[in-house]
Order: C-alpha cells, then structure tokens, then sequence
C-alpha cells in the first residue's frame, strides 16, 4: 500500500506568510505524488496490476465508493466501499486514452459531489496511468496472440504445455484427479479432399466450440494440432472422464450434418506429480490410436 495524505483545497482568501507555505507544501506534495504514482505503475505489465496500484492511491483519496475499469475484454472491479457505507448516487467516468487508442473508461461512485480539486488531481493522474495502461493492453494483446490457435481461438499447442505444466506442479502440492484426453476426428481428412480446406476449417471451429460447450467453466480445452485437441478436466475421475467423453459423443450425433457425421476417437489419461509434460501427452497419444484401432468413435482409458 502506498501511503497518501488527503487531498484538500486551500482557499487563498488572505495571502499571508504562512498561507504561502502551506500553497507551496501542498502543491510539493501533489507531485511528489504524482511522480511516485508515475514510478509505481512502470513496474507493473498485466493490465489487473496496473489498475490495482492505481486503485491504491484512488482509496487513500477516502471520497471514492466504488471504481470499476471497462474495456474491450469486459469489466475489472477494482475498489469497492459500498459495504461500509451508505448508496451514493454520484457517479463520474473517465475515458481513458494514450495517445489516440482508446484503452477503456473509469467509472467512479462517490461519497459525494466531485469537487473541482478533486477533479483536477484525478485527471492528471489519469495521464499517469494512460501510457503504463496502454503498454499493458498492448502486452495482453500480443500474449493472447501466442498462446491462443487462431483459426479456432482455443488455447494452442504452447499454452497447453504451460498449463499442463502448471497443473502437475499443483498435484505436488494438492493432489487431486486431472484427466487429460486426447481427441482425435475419425475420417477428417476425407472432408478437406472432397470439400476443400475452407471446409475443414469450418468444421474444426465447430468441433472447437462444440468441446467448449460440453465441458465445464473449470476445464479447458485445446488445438492441440492438425484435427487433435486437448481436455484437461480438473477434478475429475475415470468415470467422471467417460462422461464426458459421452457428453460430446451425443453433441455429435446432433450437430451431425454440420460435422458431415464425423466422430472422435480419444485416449484419457490421469495427469500426476510424478508425469512430465511430453510423458502424459505420449502416453494419452499411445490410447488414442488404442481407441483408433479398436474401431475408432470411442474412448481408451489408461488413467491411473
């Protein structure tokens, strides 16, 4: 936390010795402020970090309820007071730009009427926060970029690695049931040579959000490569991973002239402490072709 004194106004009705200083002190203290709210925000890249810092120094103000930042990618609710006092009814919004990029808006709930310092000081802190922001978004752009397949938008080949990676680093600490299953389409190479690519890149997008769908909100779903994709399903059992193996085979069987009746083929594994990432992936690989040769639109399960 960044320790702020208040900001007050000080009314120049008699320019006194002491009224001087006091002007000169305050005015020494708003931009020692501002030049360390400035070196704060330089040291932090993802954009929570650097709305979260930011949001420090708007709650040592003490005339903020609640701030929230909206953007392209959705809201970050970043300080919120409403619990400790009573509805405010006094909103201001700040739009936000570097340059000309627009980056989001700021939608403050006060206390009460913004006053004019107030106002004055929150705007120049906003061209604080502009650039650091900025730099921020463009950072999660460019991440969301390299870790997401572009054709299907899913999670791709890297960002299954680090994940998985991620995962088995946690099963050290909590152990818990990770079922990892590899999919496989039956017969997809037989629709690119009869309809074409811009065919097949249709169907692989479906099968994409068809997965999504059939999972929950806390497993995830990846391009793993060509016609493959990867489920990594937290918490999750043997039984619990033949379920959805199931679920998605009746999502086929509905969406089956979108997905020319396609299938899928998938071997499961259980993800554990002791795996390494390439290990698991070769081991879901070796029950997968298990299931292609036992006659395919089915699941082989080598979970532990």
């Amino acid at each position: 936390m960044y320790k702020l004194s208040r900001i007050e106004s000080h009314p120049l009705r008699t320019m006194t010795d002491d009224s001087l200083v006091s002007v000169a002190a305050s005015t020494r203290e708003i931009r020692a402020r501002q030049s360390n709210l400035s070196d704060v925000l330089q040291t932090a890249l993802e954009v929570t970090q650097v709305l979260k810092l930011f949001a420090e120094f708007i709650d040592e103000l003490s005339a903020c309820q609640t701030l929230t930042f909206q953007y392209e990618q959705g809201s970050i609710g970043l300080l919120d007071r409403s619990s400790m006092s009573a509805p405010s009814s006094h909103q201001h919004t700040a739009l936000l730009y570097a340059d000309d990029m627009y980056l989001g808006q700021l939608n403050y709930r006060l206390h009460r009427p913004m006053s004019a310092a107030l106002r004055r000081t929150l705007e120049q802190w906003h061209q604080h926060l502009a650039f650091p922001l900025r730099n921020a978004l463009l950072y999660q752009q460019a991440r969301n970029q390299a870790i997401h397949d572009y054709l299907t938008g899913l999670g791709n080949r890297s960002y299954l690695e680090e994940q998985m990676q991620h995962a088995i680093f946690q099963q050290r600490r909590a152990p818990l049931p990770l079922g990892l299953v590899l999919l496989d389409m039956d017969g997809f190479k037989a629709v690119n040579d009869r309809f074409g690519h811009s065919q097949g890149d249709e169907v692989l997008t479906s099968l994409g959000q068809l997965l999504k769908e059939a999972l929950r909100d806390s497993d995830q779903v990846f391009r793993y490569g060509g016609d493959e994709f990867v489920l990594m399903l937290h918490d999750t059992n043997t039984l619990g991973v033949q379920h959805v193996f199931a679920r998605i085979q009746s999502a086929l069987k509905k969406q089956h002239e979108q997905l020319f009746g396609l299938s899928v083929s998938g071997g499961a594994v259980t993800l554990t402490a002791n795996d390494t990432v390439s290990g698991a992936l070769a081991r879901a690989d070796e029950a997968m072709y298990r299931a292609k040769r036992s006659g395919k639109n089915q699941l082989c399960c080598l979970c532990k």
